[in-house]
């Protein structure tokens, strides 16, 4: 099973997710490294996942993007030159595919189409495709976004993410009824899983289930889960 680390990205610094309130969110304090600078993150991230991250895969949510309040996009295509070795799954509020477009620019992106970016699946379904990504963007165990979209498997990529927002940074836990509902719509895609992991324990379980990878932020700031 991949770890995928997370890197949340508001005003040009890295934050602390937590809960999916975004407007809260603070800058990162981390174990790893002593700056929200990140470049600096993603160094510090890759020594601590190397070994678990094989794949050379991050994700990347442009927090500001997704809010509609600008974009960091000029910071994280810098990142991206930098990085070259890495593929970035980023998030950035995709909505229309002129937006996509302008990112696919940068060679080392994959993006992901998130589900609470949009009312309905009129602009949605033309913008999944094999090159994209799904995440499927829950709250409270409700879909945000069009909900009918829980009933067009056929509209879905391989690779789909499970987001639960509401446990994202806060130690809730691992919604594993959100994960099952999903692998059991579609056997044959690639799910991955975002919000709750505490500990090795939860990672343990996820992989029982058999989901291709979990993404990470929080439990790796804090060293709740280390991997040397």
């Amino acid at each position: 099973m991949l770890i995928i680390p997370v890197v949340d990205i508001k005003n040009g610094v890295v934050v602390h997710a937590s809960g999916g309130n975004r407007s809260t969110y603070q800058p990162i304090e981390s174990l790893l490294c002593s700056t929200s600078k990140p470049e600096d993150v993603i160094r510090a991230m890759i020594k601590v996942t190397e070994k678990m991250n094989p794949a050379h895969l991050f994700y990347i949510a442009d927090l500001d993007a997704i809010e509609s309040n600008g974009d960091n996009f000029q910071l994280i295509s810098d990142l991206c030159l930098k990085f070259r070795g890495i593929t970035f799954w980023i998030d950035a509020g995709f909505q229309s595919k002129e937006q996509l477009e302008n990112w696919k620019q940068i060679p080392n992106i994959q993006p992901v189409i998130g589900s609470e970016s949009h009312k309905d699946l009129g602009t949605l379904k033309y913008l999944l495709s094999s090159e994209t990504i799904l995440s499927l963007d829950f709250r409270n165990g409700k879909l945000l976004g069009p909900k009918e979209l829980l009933n067009r498997s056929d509209l879905w990529p391989e690779k789909i993410i499970v987001m639960a927002l509401d446990a994202v940074g806060c130690g809730k836990g691992v919604a594993h009824d959100l994960i099952n509902l999903i692998r059991h719509q579609k056997l044959d895609n690639k799910i991955f899983a975002a919000g709750g992991v505490r500990s090795k324990a939860d990672l343990h379980q996820l992989e029982q289930t058999g989901i291709e990878g979990v993404l990470l932020a929080t439990a790796l700031h804090t060293g709740k889960l280390a991997f040397h």
